[in-house]
């Protein structure tokens, strides 16, 4: 349950005391909005406050009230975009990745295996794959020398 006047609050176990700790962030009464210029002028002013205070929100400071709203608002640096990564990764773990050993090739799970959303899957599915492909020819822009095979596999 958040504090007075706070909407939303994460609990987690304190590293170094091994004790459990609840810490409460955001105010009543306001919507998030990722990716508009709402979420810009939040993500500008935290970003400040990060800076300022040396956190490290990918570290140590990850559940600093700071850090759990600008990652709620989806603040890349001073911007804020529709889309955060651990949203795409969610994503792409909900497709149930296979890969076979010592290969390059990466092969989506079966229907069978996933929810009986299907049809999203697939759009995850072939979602994921254009952004590897656009991934390694941008290594490849770069002169670094990928090889990667991508195919879809349909059952």
């Amino acid at each position: 349950m958040p504090a007075k006047g706070k909407k939303f609050s994460k609990s987690y176990t304190d590293s170094k005391t091994g004790r459990r700790r609840t810490v409460s962030y955001g105010a009543k009464g306001y919507k998030i909005k990722p990716g508009t210029s709402a979420g810009d002028s939040y993500c500008a002013r935290s970003y400040g406050i990060s800076q300022k205070a040396g956190y490290d929100c990918a570290g140590k400071d990850r559940n600093k009230p700071n850090c759990l709203s600008r990652k709620k608002w989806h603040c890349r640096g001073k911007k804020s975009v529709k889309e955060h990564i651990d949203d795409v990764i969610n994503d792409m773990l909900a497709v149930s990745f296979q890969t076979e050993p010592k290969s390059n090739k990466v092969n989506l799970g079966e229907p069978h295996e996933l929810a009986p959303q299907d049809n999203r899957s697939a759009q995850i599915g072939r979602s994921i794959i254009q952004l590897a492909q656009e991934l390694v020819d941008l290594h490849s822009q770069e002169g670094e020398d990928i090889d990667l095979e991508f195919e879809e596999v349909t059952v």
